[in-house]
């Protein structure tokens, strides 16, 4: 059994003040159930001292009810973050129960990686180890004898959990226009309940294959998307109203991904087909609009630096059924840059991460600097900064600029 404890501060510049104060306690438990069955399990005690991330404590309905919390107050969380057994039958190997699955090669912005819901409280500042969040699955990964590596994945979903979004007044509640209808205020506001497909299952596939020098693979996964859509009703009469009801939808998700090595060179690709997306219309309260669209990253990283990794990823979005009144543009690209250095026989690693939005003029910043002092115990600082128009995904933070100090001790 292995046992973690982490804590993390954030002080943000305008407010002059913690932000964030939260720790976490986890075990790692893994057995055997026989010779041929092993077992991990993963218990979460989180602690929001400040309540900056975790307002409400109210059970979320962005979760199954066989997800989420075992017990849940405004200022902690307890929870089964992963509970799965593994076994081999034959050329197939088995992982059923709550877990990760990760699909694509892209970092920072997801394209492919849909499998697993995220936590959004902090936006994407965290990493998408720490925030995805596990789901109950059957996952069977067989090895074919095609090509020199080969495996077929299948994945069977029934448990519908959804991102974590921030709550609302908390620092990393989502207003941008881009993605979410606004109010207006010569209407009344009425919301409708979530509405959830309960009872309704997501399937997956995946081959994966090596062939000259490439790593390929090929992706089909039907599933809901992980953010509700919100629809706008705008009733006239004696009170005109707004009326917003949520609702998940689902999506047919076709992708291909590809990587191959070339000296001190890596290129990663993928390619994401959507057969549903929804977009905010322009203007006031007036709704969202249905297209399909195509998703597709570039990155190329340079290793040729000693102890020195340099990574550039292109990123873009094209709506293949646009409409005028849709708000975002028709394209959308954006641009990241990350470089990492280690020191001292890697025990100090400094990590720079830039991310630049070309519709919204908007991005972020990032700065940290990762200590291992020794094989139980870990620490770390950092800077994060957004810039831009206030009405941007990114721009809308620019107050919530911090720096944050942690560590992590392992028994």
């Amino acid at each position: 059994m292995k046992a973690f404890f982490d804590v993390e501060l954030g002080y943000n510049f305008e407010q002059q003040e913690i932000r964030k104060s939260e720790g976490q306690v986890s075990l790692e438990v893994e057995g055997k159930l026989g010779e041929n069955v092993s077992y991990t399990l993963i218990p979460e005690l989180k602690l929001d001292l400040q309540s900056t991330l975790n307002q409400s404590g109210d059970r979320l309905d962005s979760f199954s009810s066989a997800n989420g919390s075992l017990t849940h107050s405004q200022h902690a969380i307890l929870s089964l973050s992963e509970a799965y057994i593994e076994f081999d039958s034959e050329s197939v190997f088995w992982t059923i129960g709550k877990q990760q699955v990760v699909w694509g090669e892209a970092d920072g912005i997801k394209v492919l990686d849909v499998v697993n819901p995220q936590d959004l409280r902090e936006l994407n500042l965290d990493s998408f180890e720490n925030s995805r969040i596990p789901t109950w699955m059957l996952n069977a990964e067989a090895y074919l004898p095609w090509f020199d590596e080969s495996s077929l994945q299948f994945l069977l979903i029934h448990d519908m959990t959804f991102n974590r979004l921030a709550e609302r007044g908390t620092d990393f509640e989502i207003r941008s226009p881009f993605s979410r209808p606004q109010l207006d205020l010569n209407y009344a506001v009425r919301s409708e309940p979530l509405q959830r497909p309960d009872n309704q299952w997501e399937t997956g596939l995946r081959w994966s294959v090596f062939f000259e020098g490439w790593d390929f693979s090929f992706i089909y996964f039907n599933h809901y998307h992980d953010f509700p859509v919100v629809y706008v009703d705008q009733i006239d009469g004696l009170t005109p109203t707004q009326v917003f009801s949520p609702e998940y939808q689902r999506n047919n998700l076709y992708g291909l991904t590809a990587s191959s090595a070339f000296g001190d060179w890596v290129v990663r690709s993928e390619v994401g087909y959507n057969s549903s997306g929804y977009y905010v219309n322009d203007g006031t309260g007036v709704g969202v609009t249905n297209s399909a669209n195509l998703n597709s990253v570039i990155a190329l990283d340079y290793h040729g630096f000693k102890e020195i990794l340099v990574s550039y990823q292109w990123f873009q979005t094209h709506l293949l059924d646009y409409r005028d009144e849709i708000l975002r543009d028709k394209s959308n690209t954006v641009h990241t840059l990350s470089v990492r250095q280690d020191f001292w026989n890697d025990t100090l690693t400094l990590k720079w991460f830039g991310l630049f939005d070309h519709q919204s003029d908007d991005g972020e910043f990032r700065v940290e600097v990762f200590y291992r002092y020794s094989d139980n115990l870990s620490l770390w600082a950092g800077i994060d900064m957004f810039y831009g128009k206030e009405e941007g995904l990114f721009g809308e933070f620019t107050y919530n600029d911090r720096f944050v100090l942690g560590f992590k001790y392992a028994l």
